[in-house]
């Protein structure tokens, strides 16, 4: 059994096509944010062509790849395309209206579904696949498109642990690291150490690494982004636990280090 999960108008008659939309006639008819009726490890392939974009990561991370492992194979098939925002923007630098269509997609003809909710680098989208258990076997860049197929098999063993810094002295000696970092944040403390112009220059410099942050002490985002640290970087203990974020950071640190 294979599966085309959004289907949209690409029927593909050896695949169960499904969609959310009846309009375009697929076999089932099914939010994907929805339990898939389908059996555990049943389906030897999952085609997902231009919909990953259609989800929040918050919704890909904790129901769209799960349903997908769930019902998976050991050693099935993963195919993906998905939109590539660093070549959307170099390829349409001259036409801004093609540009935010392609990045942000349109309501148009389908309404919220066709609204794009997340972009990807190379780096956090074979990160996100690689946490499912989706290892890339073929990733190419197709125009504008990142082109993937994966299988699933079980987690590799990544022996390398992250280094974590707990105060903000500590995350000035090991940012400049080749290890993978995560950085546990009070955000009180960082607000008096970044009164000091010297720390709030070095700061400046080094808040684009690639390290995860997370907030102590029950904050919210907002303790965080005050400093301007990218959202995508934020982690927080009440939706993860320190052992999940570890595990991200070693397999982001792998990508890093063996995807070109």
């Amino acid at each position: 059994m294979k599966l085309n999960i959004g289907s949209g108008r690409d029927y593909r008659s050896e695949y169960i096509n499904i969609d959310a939309v009846a309009t375009v006639k697929p076999d089932l008819v099914l939010d994907l944010l929805q339990t898939w009726p389908f059996e555990n490890n049943s389906v030897s392939e999952v085609l997902a062509h231009d919909i990953l974009e259609h989800f929040t990561r918050e919704q890909l991370q904790q129901h769209i790849l799960p349903e997908i492992t769930r019902v998976l194979k050991t050693g099935g098939v993963f195919r993906f395309r998905t939109p590539n925002p660093d070549a959307i923007i170099k390829t349409f630098a001259h036409d801004p209206e093609v540009r935010n269509e392609f990045l942000y997609g349109t309501t148009r003809d389908t309404g919220i579904f066709g609204a794009h909710k997340v972009g990807f680098t190379q780096t956090s989208l074979v990160t996100l696949l690689y946490q499912h258990q989706l290892w890339i076997e073929d990733l190419q860049e197709v125009d504008t498109n990142f082109v993937g197929i994966c299988h699933r098999y079980g987690m590799p063993q990544i022996t390398k642990q992250p280094v974590v810094a707990t105060s903000f002295s500590e995350y000035l000696l090991t940012s400049w690291l080749k290890e993978a970092v995560v950085w546990v944040v009070n955000p009180a403390v960082l607000e008096q150490e970044l009164k000091k112009p010297f720390k709030k220059f070095v700061f400046k410099l080094i808040r684009s690494t690639p390290t995860l942050v997370i907030a102590q002490n029950n904050n919210d985002r907002e303790a965080l982004t005050q400093f301007h640290i990218s959202l995508a970087k934020i982690r927080l203990l009440s939706e993860q636990s320190l052992s999940e974020v570890l595990r991200e950071a070693q397999l982001r640190h792998f990508v890093q280090n063996s995807i070109k």
